[in-house]
């Protein structure tokens, strides 16, 4: 009897786990952690907070033109911004042309304005 009570909850655990996780996709909340961490790898040179903001090497420009910016900008993390500048992911995106909607977060900040090209 024990067993069967066992089984009915893995077998729950496991229909809610799987409602879940569909209805993020539901929701169309995107994955971009991967995109990210090559962004923060690949442009640190720009977007590092020490030092000046540097212009973007060709690879950099590249991936941020093709990245979802907006997407990167919702997952960077407080500790993302011990390392980058968010003013700087920001500026980024804007000269590689993938300049953020007004009123949208990047980390920590909100983007206010945009920049013209």
């Amino acid at each position: 009897m024990g067993s069967m009570k066992l089984l009915q909850l893995i077998i729950v655990v496991g229909v809610v786990g799987i409602m879940f996780a569909s209805s993020h996709k539901a929701l169309g909340e995107q994955d971009c952690y991967a995109d990210k961490r090559t962004i923060l790898r690949v442009c640190i040179n720009s977007i590092k907070i020490s030092g000046d903001y540097a212009p973007p090497s060709y690879l950099c420009r590249h991936l941020v033109g093709t990245s979802d910016m907006a997407c990167i900008c919702r997952v960077l993390w407080p500790s993302d911004e011990h390392v980058v500048s968010a003013a700087k992911l920001i500026r980024l995106s804007s000269d590689c042309g993938q300049a953020l909607p007004v009123g949208s977060k990047c980390g920590s900040l909100t983007v206010e304005t945009q920049r013209s090209p």
